[in-house]
């Protein structure tokens, strides 16, 4: 059986991690977590699963056992580094190189190459993987087509890239028919649509957009914000919030930082809201569109794909237009309580709801991964 040991910066509710997760979950082997930083909400997940995790840099034990494993890996021709994000990428390919390829690595790349937001150490550590990727044919996966191309773009090798379609967690169990329902008797009920955000404190998700639309529309709709980081312990995030809301209540502004099971929470919410300057594939938009949820989302990277082709787009931090979609949303939503299913709204999260169901396979995923296991 293949082991596979994983390396990754951090355990938190992000794209990246949660892949990861679902990778431990869904492909047949042994799976090591090594993870840069501390434990994260993704670690149990990870452990109850049966995978293992160390924390090299938190704890000396972890340490040895990492050391012993990389020794150990020499002399196995079953295992196989996987770096995620850029400094799992580069730790997977200097692991390659001062072994003189006895160790053999493989990279995901799960954003497209256009942030601007990067840190200078992930810039470097981009840059050397670069580099690399004409030195050692390492395979790499591209978590999309416009995360693929942009890194072509900036010197990977074209010739080591191919797409790998990310697994998605399980829709709801409850009916289409059921959380329309549940909607409209929601909105009757508060008279307000409810708007989620699915992203880390990070300013590549532009979460002041966000705020700067909230205050707008003076709080007349809910915004539940999940995430690393979205929590009032973070100072940052509130000296965001004070600064782009001076005037609105802050009564249907509510930080939920991060969960485990999102997934579950989907149904009660009108619409997703995607606000980032720099997406590859994002995955709570797949994940929404597979519990029925519309997407209010800047055009970047696939993010159109991932909504299944529905959805009210607006060009990346262009208030206007957001302010605009988000009028759309109100009035789709408002039409869809008097109309019922005969409603646009209704018809777009069928489309939606039919779609991302068949768009996104496990299976197709697994036999993708596994294939560059020789």
């Amino acid at each position: 059986m293949i082991t596979y040991i994983h390396l990754i910066p951090s355990l938190h509710a992000g794209g990246g991690e949660n892949l990861l997760a679902n990778t431990c979950e869904i492909i047949p082997g042994n799976h090591i977590v090594i993870c840069f930083s501390k434990p994260g909400i993704l670690s149990k997940r990870i452990i109850d699963k049966g995978s293992i995790v160390f924390y090299p840099f938190r704890r000396y034990i972890d340490l040895i056992r990492t050391l012993k494993l990389i020794i150990d890996s020499l002399y196995s021709s079953k295992t196989i580094f996987q770096g995620w994000m850029y400094y799992g990428d580069l730790a997977a390919i200097l692991l390659e190189i001062i072994t003189f390829r006895k160790l053999r690595c493989r990279c995901y790349l799960i954003t497209t190459a256009n942030n601007i937001n990067m840190s200078i150490g992930s810039r470097i550590a981009r840059r050397i993987c670069a580099l690399a990727s004409h030195i050692s044919n390492f395979p790499i996966f591209a978590i999309s087509e416009s995360c693929l191309q942009s890194h072509v773009g900036i010197g990977y090798n074209a010739k080591s890239l191919s797409i790998l379609t990310p697994p998605i967690n399980a829709k709801s169990d409850i009916s289409f028919l059921e959380i329309l329902e549940r909607r409209r008797l929601r909105r009757r009920a508060e008279q307000s649509i409810k708007l989620l955000m699915v992203a880390r404190f990070d300013p590549v998700k532009n979460h002041a957009l966000a705020f700067k639309a909230y205050e707008y529309f003076q709080g007349r709709f809910r915004l539940d914000l999940y995430g690393s980081g979205m929590n009032r312990a973070n100072e940052q995030l509130k000296i965001l919030i004070n600064r782009c809301i001076p005037t609105a209540s802050l009564d249907n502004l509510v930080l939920k930082g991060e969960v485990s099971n999102l997934i579950s929470k989907l149904t009660n919410y009108d619409f997703i809201l995607l606000t980032s300057l720099n997406e590859g594939l994002p995955l709570s938009i797949i994940e929404a569109s597979q519990n029925a949820v519309l997407s209010i989302a800047s055009n970047v990277g696939d993010v159109i794909k991932a909504a299944s082709g529905e959805g009210l787009f607006y060009p990346s931090d262009n208030i206007n237009i957001l302010i605009d979609r988000i009028n759309q949303a109100i009035e789709l939503s408002a039409e869809d309580d008097k109309k019922k299913s005969s409603s646009r709204y209704s018809k777009m999260c069928d489309l939606i709801y039919k779609r991302s169901n068949q768009d996104w396979s496990n299976q197709v995923y697994k036999e993708l991964f596994m294939s560059f296991n020789v």
